[in-house]
């Protein structure tokens, strides 16, 4: 567009009497942008910002063209520069605060979900092409992050489901049918990035999962509560495919638990007749060096010339000079005074390592779980049963249970997986030492 165009369009504009309530409308929303953008995510100044956005509110003319530049400008950083840019890039944080100007400026609940249900899809692909991208450090604080704006989305839809069901039921029925769909597969994505990627938290990653469970269960609450007041429209069969779908994949996760414990429990079973064998290998060992030393000790004893001897005896020990006899003291005295300190910086170096600690989540042992897929699937028997007598309530709450009971397994097998590829780890690096030492004895 030529400038003088662009000029005599805006002059244009001077014509353009916009009605009260739209007036009043787009005053309120611009507000509550103030009120929402937080001075870490906004990259302009704020007190810039908050003189534009009050001409603009009383400034109706002033106020369309700032509001065409706000959408113009969040349209062209989406779909340009900062919709490809990642944790840590410049441009990250713009791109949240344009999402979230997006959030705010859509009245409608139904498209609100909408996109919240995109921007998480959006962090879970950043997840995957951070991890591809950064191993360091910073690219830790990257995925904590991305993790957390995941979170939040997904939270929002929860939120947004509440709302829904209490102001448009039909519309939350709709709504609650795509998050139920949706939330399962975030959870296989995340599953799945989690057995790929050893890098990502075990933390980060088990409560993202958690949240995506939590909204697909209000999701699927929301319509089973419909279904029961005869306001959802939907049928009985199509409620009995969807919690059979989740019984079918609860199942799953049993079997394949069943099979990991009996694994991990003779995996830890060898590597602590491993680890008892090391032991006893190592004092003896030690005794038998402790033996030669003294051997050899000895021998150098019986071994020594006559006229050392000789000499030792008729030798006279020498006193030393006072200042020695000072010197001395005074290294000693220099000494016990580093000794009695030095417990002091160690305490107060503990201390301090002890605050910035966070307390471990404590699990059961593994051979405290192992019955536990049995009982989760005794639930999911009796979920079974109710879907037959078309008590569908009571069977969901069967295989939330179940659930519950296989996320508590899933963490300890994870758990006990880690502590025995360390294990395996240091005696690899144990042996490979052993190794070393006595080569260079050979050689010595």
């Amino acid at each position: 567009m030529k400038k003088r165009e662009l000029l005599k369009q805006l002059h244009n504009l001077k014509n353009f009497k916009p009605d009260l309530e739209w007036q009043r409308t787009n005053r309120e929303i611009l507000l509550s942008q103030i009120k929402a953008q937080t001075k870490a995510e906004f990259v302009f100044s704020n007190k810039l910002l908050f003189k534009n956005l009050f001409v603009a509110a009383y400034k109706p003319i002033g106020g369309l063209i700032l509001i065409i530049g706000i959408l113009f400008g969040a349209w062209i950083a989406s779909v340009g520069a900062t919709r490809n840019s990642l944790p840590g890039d410049l441009l990250y944080g713009f791109k949240l605060t344009t999402e979230r100007m997006q959030v705010n400026l859509t009245l409608n609940d139904e498209k609100r979900t909408n996109l919240e249900m995109a921007f998480a899809e959006r962090r879970l692909d950043e997840i995957k092409k951070t991890v591809a991208k950064d191993g360091s450090s910073s690219g830790k604080k990257n995925l904590e992050l991305t993790f957390k704006k995941y979170q939040e989305s997904i939270n929002n839809v929860k939120s947004n489901l509440a709302k829904l069901e209490i102001t448009n039921k039909q519309t939350a029925i709709k709504v609650a049918n795509l998050v139920d769909e949706k939330t399962k597969v975030y959870v296989n994505i995340l599953k799945d990035q989690q057995e790929q990627n050893p890098q990502l938290t075990n933390k980060d990653t088990e409560q993202a999962i958690s949240v995506s469970k939590a909204t697909g269960d209000k999701a699927l609450a929301v319509i089973l509560n419909e279904f029961e007041v005869g306001g959802s429209g939907l049928k009985i069969d199509d409620l009995r495919q969807k919690i059979g779908n989740r019984i079918e994949d609860i199942e799953k996760n049993i079997e394949s638990a069943k099979t990991d414990i009996e694994k991990i429990i003779a995996n830890k079973k060898i590597a602590e007749e491993a680890a008892a064998s090391a032991a006893a290998k190592a004092l003896a060992e030690k005794k038998a060096a402790d033996e030669k030393a003294a051997a050899e000790a000895k021998a150098a004893e019986t071994e020594k010339p006559a006229s050392l001897e000789q000499s030792k005896t008729t030798e006279t020990p020498s006193t030393g000079s006072e200042a020695d006899k000072a010197q001395t003291a005074e290294t000693k005295t220099d000494t016990l005074a580093t000794e009695t300190v030095k417990p002091a910086e160690e305490n107060t170096t503990a201390e301090v390592n002890t605050e910035e600690k966070e307390p471990e989540e404590v699990l059961p042992t593994i051979e405290e779980i192992k019955d536990k897929p049995k009982e989760a699937q005794a639930l999911l028997a009796k979920a079974q049963d109710y879907l037959k007598s078309g008590s569908v309530s009571q069977a969901f709450d069967l295989v939330k249970q179940a659930d519950d009971i296989m996320t508590l397994v899933e963490k300890v097998i994870k758990a006990n997986e880690q502590y025995l590829d360390t294990q395996i780890n240091n005696d690899e690096t144990s042996s490979t030492d052993s190794t070393i030492g006595k080569q260079e004895e050979v050689n010595g």
